[in-house]
């Protein structure tokens, strides 16, 4: 009797011993796993990172400037280019309601349809 449970209490054992090493090295490559992942995300947001500071700089007002003063031929605007109020056309008199107007037209035209026969 004594041998039985003590055969049992030893083979109870190793099964226990079998799952705590299967959950051991389950658990170490899960944070391994988590290890990359970390290392991962770090990663990415360092790029991030270097990403909105080239965005910074490629957008700050002295470099737009700088790229506008070496490939853009511009000109300073003198004075003969501009007119004055007196040069522009007089505003044309407002008579009625355009878009009105425009509907009417469309209301009087005779109304044309596709369809399959002429009436006889």
């Amino acid at each position: 009797m004594f041998r039985l449970a003590n055969l049992l209490m030893v083979v109870a054992l190793l099964v226990t011993a079998a799952v705590v090493y299967q959950v051991k090295y389950a658990s170490i490559a899960d944070a391994e796993r988590m290890s990359h992942l970390r290392q991962a995300i770090r990663a990415e947001r360092d790029a991030i990172a270097v990403m909105r500071a080239e965005w910074a700089r490629r957008t700050s007002p002295l470099y737009v400037q700088g790229l506008v003063e070496r490939h853009l031929d511009l000109q300073p605007l003198t004075v003969d280019g501009m007119s004055t109020l007196d040069d522009l056309p007089a505003k044309p008199a407002v008579g009625g309601d355009g878009i009105g107007g425009i509907i009417e037209a469309l209301v009087d035209e005779p109304l044309t349809t596709s369809s399959v026969g002429k009436p006889a």
